[in-house]
C-alpha cells in the first residue's frame, strides 16, 4: 500500500510485507515476515514503458487498417456503390439510361456482376423501347378507334335512310337519328320493340321470314316495299333492306334500313297524273272541236221547231224546251272541258251578271225531274221568301249545282230525297274591313240519303281525278266534276266543302258573298259555315 508517512520524513513510498521461506535444514519461526518499501518511480517505470509500447503499436494497426480500408473502398466499395446506383437508375423508370461500368474493379466476382448487370440493364432497355413503343402504337391505334367510331356514329346518325339494328330475336337495339326524326318517336322508345310492331300487319309475316333468312344464311335480302303507319298521318312506303353485322365470323345483329319512297311515289302518281291531264286535254280539245258543231246544229233546229209554233204541238212544247236546256249544257260543259284543261292554272274566266239562286235551283231540278221520277226520289226546296241574288256567272255556277245534284241522284236509293236549301247569313268581317262591316253570305246545301263518304277519301274529295278506289261501283266517275266545282266556286271568291250527315247520306255546301262587287279582295277572311 501507499504510504504517506513513513516516520522518516518521507511520503509517497509503496510498503509491503512479504513471507519468508527460508531453506528446510534452517529453523525458524512458525512465520516470516519481511517489510519491504519502494519507490513508485521504479515500480510503474516498466508499466509506463509498457503502455507506450501498446499505443504506438495500436496506432500503428489503426494507420494500416484505415489504409487498408482506403483500398479497399476504391476496390471494391465504389465499383459495388456504382452498381447500386445503377440498379436504382434503372429501378426509378426515369427514361434516363443506366451508366455502363467503364473500368474493371480488379476483383473477379464484381467483374462478374457488373457485366451481367450491363447485359440485364441493355435487355430491359430493349425490352423498355419496345414497350414504350408498343404503348404508343397502342394509344395511336386507340386514338383512331375512336375518330374512326365518331365518323361511323356521324354517317349513322346522319344518314339520309332509317337504320334500325335488330338482334336474332328481332328486337330493336339501336336507331339512328334519322329514324327518330323519320318514326317521331325517341331512341329510348324504340330500343327493345319488335321491329316487326313498326309495319302494317300485312307485311310482318313477310319480314319475320325474311329476317330468319338472313339469320340462316347470313346474306343480305332485299325485302322490297313495305308499309308503316305514319305517325302523323296515312303511311309510310318503305324500300326495305336487311343486312346482316358480323364479328369474327359470327352474326352479331342484322340491320334494317328504310329507304321512304313515299315522296317517290307521290311524285310519280303526280307524273301520271299529269300525263294523263296533258292526254285529257288533248282529248278535250278534239272532242270539243268534233262534237260542238253537231250540237249547235241540233240547238238551231230546236230553235227553228220553237219558233214555228203552227206545226209544233203544245203538248210537245214542253219538251223542246227541255231538249233545248239540255243542248246548252251539253254545250257548257264542252267549254267548261276546255277552261278546266287548257284555264286551270291561269283561272276561270267568268262572264259575271246578277243571278236569281231561286231561279239557278229551280232549273237544276227541271233538269233532273224525269230521272228522279224514274228512281222515285222526291226534291225537297228549302228557299228564304225573298229571292236572293249574287254576282255570278251563271252559267258555270250552274254547273257545279247540276254536279252536285246529279251526284246526289246517283248515290240516292230508290224512294229517298235530296234536299236542296239556301241559307243567308250575316257575318262581322274580321279582315281589312272597318270595324263593324258585315258581309253577307248565302250558302246552297246539296243533301242526299246515300251511304256518305268515306273519311279517308274526304280530304281528296276536290282533287282531279280524286274517286273512290272502288272499281266494282259503276256509280264512281272519273274524279273531275267536283275539282270542276272547286275550279268555279275558288274564282268566284267562294268556298266548296262536304261532310257526313249523322242520319245519313252526304251533304255539300256551296259559300258565295252576296256583296262581291264590294268585297271581293276580303271574302276569303269573311267566310263561315253552315249546317243543315
Amino acid at each position: 500500500m501507499e504510504v504517506q508517512d513513513d516516520a522518516h520524513g518521507q511520503g509517497g513510498g509503496i510498503m509491503g510485507f512479504a513471507s519468508v521461506v527460508l531453506r528446510p535444514n534452517i529453523i525458524q519461526a512458525e512465520t516470516w515476515s519481511i517489510l519491504v518499501s519502494q519507490d513508485p518511480n521504479e515500480t510503474y517505470a516498466p508499466l509506463r514503458l509498457l503502455v507506450w509500447k501498446l499505443a504506438a503499436f495500436g496506432m500503428l494497426v489503426f494507420a494500416v487498417v484505415a489504409l487498408l480500408r482506403w483500398r479497399l473502398g476504391r476496390r471494391i466499395v465504389q465499383p459495388i456503390n456504382a452498381l447500386v446506383e445503377r440498379v436504382q437508375l434503372l429501378g426509378q423508370q426515369s427514361g434516363e439510361k443506366p451508366i455502363m461500368a467503364t473500368q474493371s474493379a480488379g476483383i473477379v466476382e464484381i467483374d462478374t456482376l457488373a457485366a451481367s448487370f450491363d447485359e440485364l440493364a441493355e435487355r430491359l432497355e430493349c425490352v423498355s423501347r419496345e414497350r414504350r413503343q408498343y404503348v404508343a402504337d397502342l394509344e395511336r391505334a386507340n386514338q383512331e378507334l375512336v375518330i374512326s367510331e365518331e365518323h361511323y356514329r356521324m354517317l349513322w346518325d346522319h344518314s339520309t335512310d332509317t337504320r334500325l339494328l335488330v338482334n336474332e330475336e328481332g328486337v330493336i337495339q339501336d336507331v339512328n337519328r334519322r329514324g327518330e326524326a323519320k318514326l317521331w318517336t325517341s331512341a329510348d322508345c324504340l330500343i327493345g320493340m319488335k321491329v316487326e310492331d313498326l309495319f302494317l300487319e300485312e307485311d310482318r309475316a313477310r319480314l319475320r321470314r325474311l329476317l330468319e333468312a338472313v339469320i340462316v344464311t347470313k346474306k343480305e335480302e332485299p325485302a322490297g316495299e313495305m308499309r308503316m303507319p305514319s305517325p302523323a298521318e296515312g303511311t309510310f312506303i318503305m324500300d326495305v333492306d336487311l343486312v346482316p353485322v358480323e364479328n369474327a365470323g359470327s352474326l352479331v345483329a342484322v340491320m334494317v334500313q328504310l329507304s321512304d319512297l313515299t315522296e317517290k311515289k307521290r311524285l310519280e302518281e303526280q307524273l301520271i297524273r299529269s300525263e294523263s291531264l296533258a292526254s285529257l286535254s288533248q282529248f278535250s280539245s278534239m272532242f270539243a272541236h268534233d262534237i260542238r258543231n253537231p250540237l249547235v246544229g241540233i240547238k238551231k233546229t230546236l230553235e227553228l221547231l220553237e219558233q214555228d209554233e203552227e206545226s209544233q204541238p203544245v203538248a210537245y212544247r214542253q219538251w223542246w224546251n227541255d231538249m233545248r236546256l239540255t243542248i246548252d249544257m251539253l254545250l257548257g260543259m264542252i267549254n267548261d272541258m276546255l277552261d278546266v284543261y287548257q284555264e286551270s292554272y291561269s283561272g276561270l274566266p267568268l262572264l259575271t251578271s246578277t243571278v236569281s239562286v231561286k231561279g239557278l235551283v229551280a232549273d237544276v231540278v227541271q233538269s233532273f225531274r224525269s230521272e228522279a221520277a224514274a228512281k222515285r226520289i222526291a226534291f225537297h226546296i228549302e228557299m228564304p221568301d225573298d229571292d236572293v241574288t249574287v254576282t255570278a256567272d251563271r252559267r258555270r255556277l250552274l254547273r257545279v249545282l247540276i254536279n252536285l245534284v246529279h251526284n246526289a241522284l246517283k248515290f240516292s236509293p230508290q224512294g229517298g230525297k235530296i234536299t236542296v236549301a239556301v241559307q243567308v247569313e250575316a257575318r262581322e268581317c274580321t279582315g281589312h274591313e272597318p270595324s263593324g262591316t258585315t258581309l253577307h253570305q248565302v250558302t246552297i246545301q246539296v243533301a242526299d240519303e246515300g251511304p256518305g263518304i268515306a273519311p279517308e277519301d274526304l280530304p281528296h274529295l276536290f282533287e282531279m281525278f280524286g274517286r273512290r278506289k272502288d272499281p266494282g261501283d259503276i256509280r264512281i266517275g272519273r274524279g273531275l266534276g267536283l275539282h270542276f266545282c272547286r275550279l268555279v266556286v275558288a274564282a268566284h271568291q267562294g268556298r266548296i266543302r262536304a261532310e257526313n250527315r249523322s242520319s245519313g247520306g252526304a251533304v255539300f255546301f256551296v259559300e258565295l258573298s252576296l256583296n262581291q262587287e264590294a268585297y271581293a279582295g276580303h271574302i276569303a277572311d269573311c267566310r263561315g259555315s253552315t249546317a243543315l
